[in-house]
């Protein structure tokens, strides 16, 4: 008994060493994180502000993820003009990859110890797709994958401590509906900050199938509902200063003026296969410590 509390006091005095680690990687992220796509993601928000039409006077292929930093970009311009809007929008997307962290974490609590929730919340919060903390496309696709999983895990209340027992709205639990709406709207915003997210349309489909039960088809017809009416608006919105065939035409340039569509098969294999060991060697980085620890505090425990 002893050895537990002591070993419950060695992790507190941990998580209070992590979170100001964490707080000082993050306050460095303000004023020290750099990388192109950062400049990319600003010129088009930019542009954007500005009075640049999407498809039409612009021909950025992401350009459909310029929207979260746009809205954000515009009142700051508004009030204090261009000067210090790289720190603003580096401090908003800290301040959103924060909450997503704890949303996360919270989430997770209903499924693992709150220790081991904290602990993969405090991992998300310092793991980023690359150095940047501004709201980028790839950020943005992490932000919203993640809270389309968490959507779902809520909706279908998988509580792996008691065997993935699921009580959903297709088990009568009409309360939990609404997380398979906003599911629908967190793809939605998947695929505006980066297109090819449309892929995950399919297996969400096959979740839905897997796990809705007698209601299957009426899920399935709610999700796709939502995410066609979305679309259906956004390209209302695109053909207001533009035609339908105008339109077309500056999508396909944009695809052919890409160089990544130049590549051959293998080509594409190679390049995946390498950008796969730096995440692959991360993993394995946080992988091997995690078990030496979670190892060691066992013995402690039981000790």
């Amino acid at each position: 008994m002893r050895n537990r509390k002591e070993a419950g006091g060695y992790f507190e005095k941990l998580k209070i060493v992590l979170i100001v680690l964490s707080i000082f990687a993050a306050v460095k992220m303000l004023f020290f994180a750099f990388g192109l796509d950062e400049e990319y993601q600003l010129v088009m928000a930019y542009r954007n502000v500005k009075g640049d039409k999407l498809f039409l006077d612009m021909w950025e292929p992401h350009q459909s993820s310029a929207l979260l930093c746009a809205l954000l970009m515009r009142p700051y311009l508004a009030v204090c003009g261009e000067t210090g809007v790289v720190v603003w929008l580096r401090f908003c997307g800290t301040l959103i990859h924060l909450g997503m962290s704890m949303y996360l974490c919270r989430t997770l609590r209903r499924m693992i110890s709150g220790d081991s929730a904290f602990l993969l919340g405090l991992i998300y919060f310092n793991t980023i797709p690359k150095q940047i903390m501004l709201p980028e496309f790839g950020m943005m696709q992490v932000w919203f994958l993640t809270l389309l999983s968490l959507f779902l895990i809520q909706y279908y209340d998988i509580d792996v401590r008691n065997k993935g027992r699921s009580v959903s709205a297709a088990d009568g639990n009409a309360g939990k509906k609404k997380y398979l709406i906003f599911a629908a709207f967190a793809l939605v915003l998947e695929v505006l900050s980066y297109p090819s997210c449309l892929i995950l349309y399919f297996f969400v489909m096959w979740i839905v199938w897997r796990r809705s039960g007698k209601r299957r088809f009426a899920d399935m017809g709610i999700f796709t509902g939502i995410c066609a009416v979305c679309g259906i608006v956004y390209l209302a919105l695109l053909l207001r200063h533009n035609t339908l065939e105008g339109l077309f035409d500056t999508f396909f340039s944009i695809v052919n003026g890409d160089i990544t569509h130049s590549l051959t098969f293998m080509d594409k294999l190679v390049s995946l296969g390498r950008d796969l060991l730096v995440p692959a060697g991360i993993c394995l980085g946080i992988f091997v410590p995690a078990k030496a620890g979670a190892g060691i505090s066992m013995k402690i425990w039981k000790g």
